[in-house]
């Protein structure tokens, strides 16, 4: 049986060697020492158990990295070392999705490696019964919301695409338009596919491509040293068997990669990267692109493969294109808010409708969600049930704005920030108090420390708000 694969992350290089020495009898040991070198060496379901330093001198610190990974891999398993422990640390590192927070000053590398081996068929254990879960769970919502020409015309296209379980699919629309939902939708229509898992996956975990064989691992799997005795591990294609695979990149793809797909979907079977044979799976292929990534030479060749086996490119209309769309998307948006109890507000004045109906929404969808969030934040402060103009964000409300604006220009996470830091600044005003533990409760917060991490990441993502919030800033940031 191959030794289970771990990874290292620590720039303290004695304290990383003694460790490596005290594990590596029991698991194959990689190890490296900035962000740059886990960004090249770490690849999604390439490593059983990633160990990592809670605070690197270069590049994102470990926190930041954590988060990074869980979000391309929720079901990787973590542990967090630290020589700096504190309770919010401890408690920020669990939230984040850590399997263990451990304090190197009450653990020497001998004792890690004896904690690590226990915890090492743990989490091996939970992704395995994550992954079971996920397959047996309700799907995510997958409702298609609208009733434009533009649309209805998108949902003929998903369930031809989800008649056909087998022909390829390429899925092209802007930031936030909704193609991850559109694959979802297709994954849920289908009655081949259905009850089979649907794998989103990318290439990109800090935004550049993947060297080619890296790429192809994750893809197709095998080793990463060829011929070194190791099992092959399984790549996407292994975990999507007998469902849909989504590859939300398409622009990273190189032609050697290209080459394997169309083979696989002439013959229904890949060639692992160091294997000796030939891999039957039964996947259906979904691909994603953006227009801006359209003017790759690599997408022309994609939309040739997909057209030569039979499938076909849909286009995600932009929000512009179908601004009848906008209001029940925002009542939509507002019911699922309300629902998980995020909030009190129920309704939207007809003028507030007018407003974002003729707002060109540059991010779509996902735009138009913060919108809605924020506006419904900024109602639920003075108490109100029914969202109005005056609660929508200014680049929404001014129409003078809204010329030429962009993505970038549109930080709606910083509005809904400064909301929130109003509503505590208010609430401190209001009941004169300046204890996190009252705020937590007049403001219905679950708990006082949910309450106080939120508060501090707004301030740690937006710190110029620390000038327009003193007194919140003065309770909440520890100096």
């Amino acid at each position: 049986m191959s030794k289970q694969r771990l990874l290292i992350v620590d720039d303290d290089r004695a304290f990383t060697a003694k460790l490596t020495g005290a594990l590596e009898g029991l698991f194959d040991v990689e190890s490296c020492h900035s962000e740059l070198e886990f960004q090249e060496r770490y690849a999604m379901g390439r490593f059983d158990l990633v160990i990592m330093d809670m605070r690197l001198r270069e590049g994102k610190e470990g926190l930041d990295l954590l988060k990074g990974i869980h979000a391309e891999d929720p079901l990787q398993p973590v542990i967090v070392m630290t020589a700096y422990a504190d309770l919010a640390s401890h408690i920020d590192a669990m939230e984040s999705g850590a399997l263990n927070y451990l304090d190197k000053r009450e653990f020497s590398p001998g004792l890690i490696a004896r904690t690590v081996e226990a915890l090492a068929h743990q989490g091996t254990l939970q992704r395995r019964v994550a992954e079971l879960e996920q397959q047996l769970a309700p799907p995510e919502s997958t409702e298609i919301i609208g009733a434009s020409d533009a649309i209805r015309e998108v949902r003929s296209h998903l369930h031809r695409a989800a008649g056909d379980g087998r022909a390829p699919v390429l899925v092209t629309g802007e930031p936030g338009s909704g193609r991850t939902l559109a694959a979802r939708y297709i994954h849920h229509l289908s009655h081949t596919r259905s009850d089979g898992p649907f794998v989103s996956a990318s290439f990109t975990v800090s935004h550049s491509r993947p060297r080619s064989a890296e790429a192809e691992i994750l893809l197709f799997g095998g080793s990463r040293d060829p011929g070194n005795g190791r099992s092959d591990a399984g790549g996407w294609l292994d975990s999507a068997k007998g469902g849909i695979l989504f590859l939300n990149d398409a622009h990273v793809l190189n032609a050697g990669i290209l080459e394997g797909l169309s083979r696989y979907l002439e013959t229904g079977s890949f060639w692992r990267v160091g294997g000796e044979s030939y891999v039957e799976s039964d996947v259906q292929l979904i691909f994603s692109t953006t227009p801006e990534q359209s003017g790759d030479a690599i997408l022309d060749d994609l939309r040739e493969v997909v057209e030569r086996y039979g499938g076909i490119t849909i286009r995600i209309p932009p929000l512009r294109e179908r601004r009848e769309d906008i209001n029940p998307l925002a009542h939509h948006i507002l019911n699922s808010l309300y629902r998980q109890g995020e909030t009190r507000v129920r309704t939207l004045r007809e003028t507030a409708i007018t407003l974002l109906e003729e707002f060109d929404w540059p991010g779509n969808v996902r735009e138009l969600e913060s919108a809605v969030e924020y506006a419904a934040i900024r109602a639920d402060a003075v108490g109100e049930t029914e969202i109005a103009p005056y609660h929508l964000p200014q680049t929404v409300v001014d129409r003078s704005a809204r010329a030429g604006l962009t993505i970038s220009a549109l930080d709606y996470q910083r509005h809904l920030a400064r909301a929130e830091l109003a509503l505590v600044a208010s609430a401190m005003e209001t009941f004169s108090t300046t204890k996190q533990a009252d705020l937590a409760a007049r403001l219905h917060y679950n708990d006082r420390y949910t309450f106080a991490r939120r508060i501090r990441r707004c301030f740690e993502r937006y710190p110029d708000l620390e000038r327009e919030f003193p007194d919140v800033r003065r309770i909440f940031m520890v100096r």
